[in-house]
């Protein structure tokens, strides 16, 4: 089965909880939050914690080494199998990016699309890393990462939601770098399904890189074959950077 995104709406202060439902199982890749500081009355830790359905505690995800100075907002993404590494601390560069539409763009039958997006964010350490829409119709990213890299290389990890209307019908979404300067020479990314409601939020992730501090340009395409025009309901596109330097 296709990965799919799960979104927790906030609001409120935390915690923030999303219950399961009874008849489902889901294996976590990755949980990405958005902090908002209301307040705090002093530095804080962005945590995850898994709760079991008998109410037993069975982990807690959470980094001494990242607190959050009081006052400060924070974007924080946790994955399965990382944690702080021992020994010599480098010095590190983290950067969020995003880019999104909603409601806006038709996907002809049967016809390759690159999906507009209306607007991106970026939220950079240093503002180490920025995502920039090229020129009208705003179809192709350039990704400016102002931070050291690895071996000469900028590396991001991108992500990209694409929800759809509902039915039975072939779709696909994939990230396409069309840059000359990638050293991996990698093929698109593609997630494609037609079963409902599978296939209704289509999730695809891939690494983004150069030789170089501009990656880009990448641009993402939808395709559906339903026998007539779909409207995407949403389209999010979100990059995550962790350069550093001993």
């Amino acid at each position: 089965m296709a990965d799919a995104a799960i979104l927790a709406a906030g609001g409120a202060n935390a915690p923030l909880s999303y219950l399961v439902p009874g008849a489902s199982v889901i294996r976590i890749k990755q949980i990405h939050v958005k902090y908002v500081d209301d307040g705090a009355g002093g530095d804080w830790l962005p945590a995850v914690r898994i709760t079991s359905d008998s109410s037993h505690r069975m982990g807690t995800a959470a980094d001494q080494a990242v607190k959050v100075t009081a006052g400060d907002d924070a974007d924080v993404s946790f994955f399965p199998g990382v944690k702080h590494g021992g020994g010599q601390q480098p010095t590190f560069y983290v950067g969020h990016g995003e880019a999104w539409t909603f409601n806006n763009q038709t996907i002809a039958d049967s016809t390759v699309t690159a999906i507009q997006f209306e607007d991106t964010d970026s939220n950079a350490d240093g503002d180490s890393l920025v995502v920039q829409l090229q020129a009208p119709p705003f179809t192709a990213f350039s990704i400016a990462n102002r931070a050291p890299s690895f071996g000469g290389q900028t590396r991001v990890l991108a992500t990209l939601i694409v929800e759809w209307p509902a039915g039975s019908y072939d779709r696909y979404a994939e990230i396409v770098h069309t840059g000359t300067q990638d050293p991996w020479g990698q093929p698109p990314a593609r997630v494609r399904g037609s079963v409902s409601p599978a296939s209704d939020v289509q999730v695809v992730t891939r690494v983004l890189s150069a030789t170089a501090g501009l990656i880009g340009p990448a641009v993402c395409n939808v395709y559906q074959a339903s026998g007539s025009g779909k409207l995407i309901l949403a389209a999010l596109f979100l990059v995550e950077q962790t350069n550093g330097s001993p």
